[in-house]
């Protein structure tokens, strides 16, 4: 046998080893889990990652609902007090006969300024106060019986009538809790066992 008919066997082999592992490779598949199809590949980044977290809140709304008040409009809150000390509506603190309490609230705080608070109620200007916390001007009338229902309220800062602030067109004066009903006297009552007079 030639050495020619000995290369050609010899490379024939190596053909034939080398269509067997192509044979093999294509009817099993690659070995490796890297080199497999992709079943979502040609898909976007975006595809297969899924929605993004400003997608979900979007869908789903989780803002709060939208609020019909203003908190940088301030509020007026009425309430009967016991405070010993009020307004008198003319700028003097004189002692209470039937006190009540204006609080008047902004929910993002009072900011500083220059001027104090005065409020208006009707005809009376009420110029002393308290700050409960920072969001709220207490202001303590001495008697209510000096207001008429459905006297407007404002604020405003001094004398300077550009910082007015209308709280209420037409206030109600919150009534005061009733008086509890003297406990009349009983007359003595005899016990029949003893004959004494019980109180």
């Amino acid at each position: 046998m030639s050495r020619s008919s000995d290369g050609w066997r010899v490379n024939r082999w190596a053909f034939l080893v080398c269509l067997a592992g192509i044979g093999i490779t294509g009817c099993t598949g690659p070995a490796d889990s890297d080199s497999a199809e992709d079943p979502n590949e040609g898909g976007s980044e975006a595809e297969l990652e899924g929605p993004s977290r400003a997608d979900r809140e979007t869908e789903f709304n989780v803002d709060p609902p939208p609020s019909n008040e203003d908190p940088s409009e301030p509020r007026l809150e009425l309430s009967r007090s016991d405070d010993p000390w009020g307004n008198d509506g003319q700028g003097e603190w004189v002692r209470a006969t039937a006190p009540m309490r204006f609080d008047v609230r902004q929910a993002d705080g009072w900011p500083g300024r220059a001027l104090d608070p005065v409020l208006h109620v009707g005809d009376l200007r009420l110029t002393k106060y308290d700050f409960i916390g920072i969001d709220v001007l207490r202001f303590v009338l001495a008697d209510v019986a000096v207001v008429p229902s459905g006297a407007p309220v404002a604020l405003q800062w001094g004398d300077d009538a550009t910082t007015r602030v209308e709280l209420s067109d037409a206030m109600t004066v919150p009534q005061a809790p009733p008086e509890p009903d003297p406990v009349a006297p009983t007359a003595p009552v005899r016990n029949q066992t003893t004959g004494t007079m019980a109180p």
